[in-house]
């Protein structure tokens, strides 16, 4: 069955039933039939469930939309097929199932989850399955995680299992403390390991953690005790202390007077100790470091505070320290997007060119430009985003950059004038080529685009070269993007959706996904510079066309500005009122505020200007 998420599968604050449906829905084609169902009308088929509980039902349909029971459903009648016996199924759990064959809808809540994965294994119904693992996967926390592990570790539910180990890696050292720690088995405990990002404060509590496995209750279990040469492989030695490292030679129980894991342990000491020893050997243990010792840092691009320039300035948001890393050409309204370790430079206004299809990278570990493919329709004061496609836990999924709107000055022996586009394309960094998207439903210059993780791409307000848009429309990107037919009208009307309009028209703002929301902030309309912050639920089952919430506003207003999440904090850069070069942040007055924090309740605090630059033209979130 084609379908679709109606809700974040990733957001923790989601409501405690959520609704997923076909593609084509049933109830919105027929709401009879369920009609039916509830009324016992015509019913020709009886369901056994537990406690002797029984539900009338129709062969057809059953048979129409349960494929596994087609052949026992469509035989000669007889006293055996009419009645199906589901024994161990509670009715709770068939009334949800069947309220989903009947219409097309599935209505899960932590009560029916887990009844109705083994319900929808039982019939093998996958997308039942899939939904219904999705919904524990988006709600795993650290009270339920051992409930969860043990379920899909029993029944193979391997989105749940993804999703625990994932919980496993951000919650590390809260993990260890816990009785499911000690009942991971040695090569789920390695897969945590060998993750780079597993979030952990520092090494030396990897260390521990790998001994307090080893030794549960406090003492020693010796098939446990096998595994540690390759436990103690996957600690990033060069991370760590060198006296703790000697300490664990000399003293440590670890070590337990086994030659074995002694010889490892001086070999990485020495290995860390004199690396030109050891050029041509392969190294002991794991050299990569985690991320999460590379915290992120805000690279900026604008005119240099001093002489007559244009720099690229990292700035750590935290300490508010600054170090030029770079120059650069003069370059308006370009767009900026990181993608691994480069930040993209497109389009814009060059100074020398005018608006411009170049396309520049900035090698963020070289610290030097590098020319890309360029764009196929050159444009200035565009929109971009970076968008995933596909599954990352099918391994079939691919990273790629979409650009929207914008516009470009036509030649003279063409009238002149604005040329406002409707136009996308998007970038393929496999192939270094760009494609044609079908165009938007509406002309849009001075606009932004958000992303989500499941594909769609939301593109708000803008200019369209008569009046400031208010307007809101989104598509999906799936993996079959390449086959998308790219011109026309039917082409636009079926890959673009309207959505929600903002609560007033703006051009000129900028736009993040933060904490499961899309938040806006500033513009400009016929006022002049805008302050104002608005939060963004998506479409889904129950809010069909989005929400919008109104938030607090931002310290001074900001148009052409850029909102960037960094290390999980939302920032707002620049802008084009004096002073170009401010920065501020939302913030909440729980310095740990729980992943539903109400955003409602969060100010903005105002942070130390970039004094290196007098004004922003661009800006990126980067690992240096």
């Amino acid at each position: 069955t084609a379908a679709r998420l109606c809700i974040e599968a990733h957001e923790l604050n989601a409501p405690p039933t959520q609704l997923y449906e076909d593609e084509h829905a049933m109830v919105r084609c027929s709401p009879e039939l369920n009609a039916i169902r509830t009324e016992k009308k015509l019913t020709d088929l009886s369901i056994q469930l537990k406690d002797n509980q029984i539900m009338s039902v129709h062969k057809l349909i059953l048979a129409a939309r349960i494929p596994s029971l087609y052949e026992a459903l469509t035989a000669p009648p007889t006293r055996r097929n009419s009645v199906l016996h589901w024994p161990s199924v509670s009715i709770i759990f068939a009334s949800a199932f069947l309220r989903y064959v009947y219409t097309g809808q599935l209505k899960v809540s932590e009560s029916n989850a887990v009844g109705l994965i083994l319900l929808a294994r039982q019939v093998s119904l996958l997308c039942v399955e899939t939904w219904a693992a999705s919904y524990l996967a988006a709600r795993t926390t650290t009270e339920n995680l051992a409930s969860n592990w043990d379920f899909a570790k029993s029944m193979t539910v391997e989105p749940l299992m993804a999703a625990c180990l994932q919980h496993m890696k951000i919650y590390f050292e809260a993990t260890v403390a816990t009785d499911l720690f000690l009942r991971l088995p040695a090569d789920q405990l390695l897969t945590l390991l060998q993750a780079d990002d597993l979030q952990v404060d520092s090494e030396e509590k990897v260390f521990e953690a790998i001994v307090h496995w080893v030794n549960p209750g406090g003492s020693r279990d010796p098939d446990r005790a096998e595994h540690l040469p390759q436990l103690l492989r996957e600690v990033r030695w060069l991370e760590t202390n060198p006296h703790f490292r000697r300490q664990l030679i000399e003293t440590d129980s670890v070590v337990g007077g086994n030659v074995e894991h002694l010889r490892l342990l001086s070999l990485i000491d020495n290995w860390i100790s004199n690396p030109t020893e050891h050029a041509e050997r392969q190294c002991p243990f794991n050299m990569n470091r985690r991320a999460a010792s590379f915290p992120a840092s805000l690279l900026l691009f604008g005119e240099a505070s001093e002489g007559n320039r244009w720099s690229i300035v990292s700035y750590d948001p935290e300490t508010g320290i600054e170090e030029v890393v770079g120059r650069m050409r003069k370059r308006f309204y370009a767009a900026y997007i990181t993608l691994e370790e480069n930040v993209f430079s497109i389009g814009g206004w060059i100074e020398g060119q005018g608006v411009s299809s170049r396309v520049d990278v900035f090698d963020t570990k070289e610290r030097r430009w590098k020319l890309q493919a360029p764009l196929i329709i050159r444009r200035q004061q565009h929109a971009a985003t970076l968008v995933n496609v596909g599954d990352s836990i099918k391994g079939n999924n691919e990273t790629l950059i979409l650009v929207c709107g914008g516009g470009y000055n036509q030649p003279a022996d063409c009238g002149g004038g604005w040329q406002l586009l409707r136009a996308c394309e998007i970038f393929d960094p496999l192939q270094c080529r760009w494609h044609i998207l079908p165009s938007m439903r509406e002309k849009r210059v001075a606009t932004t685009a958000v992303a989500l993780q499941d594909g769609r791409v939301f593109c708000f307000g803008g200019f369209d070269g008569t009046s400031r848009l208010s307007t809101v429309e989104f598509c999906c990107l799936q993996r079959n993007w390449r086959e998308t037919k790219s011109h026309g009208a039917a082409a636009t009307d079926t890959f673009w959706k309207t959505a929600a309009p903002m609560r007033f028209a703006r051009s000129k703002l900028a736009g993040a996904y933060f904490r499961g929301r899309i938040i806006i902030v500033g513009g400009y309309n016929r006022k002049g510079g805008l302050s104002s912050v608005d939060m963004f639920s998506p479409p889904d089952a129950e809010r069909p066309l989005g929400e919008w919430t109104e938030l607090t506003d931002m310290q001074q207003p900001r148009h052409m500005c850029f909102l960037l999440v960094c290390n999980e904090r939302l920032f707002a850069i620049g802008g084009e009122e004096d002073p170009q070069n401010t920065v501020e942040e939302f913030s909440s007055k729980d310095p740990l505020p729980p992943i539903d924090s109400d955003l409602v309740t969060w100010t903005w605090i105002e942070n130390r200007r970039a004094s290196k630059l007098n004004g922003i033209r661009g800006a990126a979130t980067v690992i240096l």
